[in-house]
C-alpha cells in the first residue's frame, strides 16, 4: 500500500544502554543531594522537636514518633535521589547521535 511501511519497528530502541553522565555533573549531583538530605533531616528533627514540645511527650512517645517520621524522611531522600539521577541521565548527551564512538 502506498504510505505504509514494510519495516517493523521495534518496541524497545536498539540502544538501551544507560546514559552516562559526566564527572562534573556527578559532583554537582552529589553535592546537591547532600544539601537536600541535610534539609530533609533538619525538617524531620524540627517536626519531632515541635511535636514533642507541643504535646509534652516523654522519651518513649518521642521514640515512637521518631520511628514514624524517620522512614518518611528516608523515603523522601530515596525518591529525591532516584528523580535526580533520572533527570541527569535525561540531560546527558546521547553519545551515539553526537558523533562519539560507542562500545559495541
Amino acid at each position: 500500500m502506498p504510505g505504509s511501511h514494510s519495516v517493523a519497528s521495534a518496541a524497545v530502541p536498539a540502544d538501551t544502554r544507560i546514559q552516562r553522565i559526566g564527572f562534573s555533573a556527578t559532583i554537582i549531583l552529589i553535592s546537591a543531594l547532600a544539601l537536600f538530605f541535610g534539609e530533609i533531616a533538619t525538617m524531620a528533627f524540627g517536626v519531632l522537636w515541635a511535636l514533642q514540645g507541643f504535646f509534652a511527650l516523654g522519651p518513649v512517645a518521642t521514640a515512637i514518633l521518631a520511628a514514624l517520621v524517620a522512614p518518611l524522611a528516608v523515603a523522601a531522600c530515596w525518591y529525591l535521589t532516584c528523580t535526580a539521577i533520572a533527570g541527569e541521565r535525561a540531560l546527558a548527551p546521547n553519545r551515539a547521535t553526537q558523533g562519539f564512538e560507542t562500545d559495541t
